[in-house]
């Protein structure tokens, strides 16, 4: 699926729900900054500070073509019209949520319309 994603589109926007292993939730604060630099970097830290939103830039080879990319996170803090400002603003979603939260995962389908 983020392989589709990052083919057809340049940008990607991430959710902050997702349980990691060792039962640390990335739903607390601070924590969805791991799953970020896991992803970009390809190492895994678990602690980071809460921000209100961060950008950032990253390079993929995706199938022989380089992708550029921007991972806004939103720290979970933003409201229905931030929300639909950064709707605008991304080309490709991917929505990310706790198997183990049936919560988490109703907190996401309103978002996947």
């Amino acid at each position: 699926m983020i392989r589709y994603i990052l083919q057809r589109r340049r940008m990607i926007h991430l959710r902050n729900w997702i349980v990691l292993k060792e039962r640390k939730s990335i739903t607390e604060k601070g924590n969805f900054k791991a799953l970020v630099v896991r992803f970009l970097t390809k190492r895994f830290i678990w602690e980071y500070d809460p921000t209100l939103e961060s950008t950032y830039r990253h390079q993929a080879t995706i199938d022989d073509e380089v992708v550029s990319m921007e991972i806004l996170d939103t720290a979970g803090q933003e409201d229905t019209i931030q929300r639909e400002g950064h709707m605008r603003w991304g080309e490709g979603f991917v929505l990310v949520y706790d198997i183990t939260d049936r919560g988490s995962f109703e907190e996401v389908l309103p978002l996947k319309n």
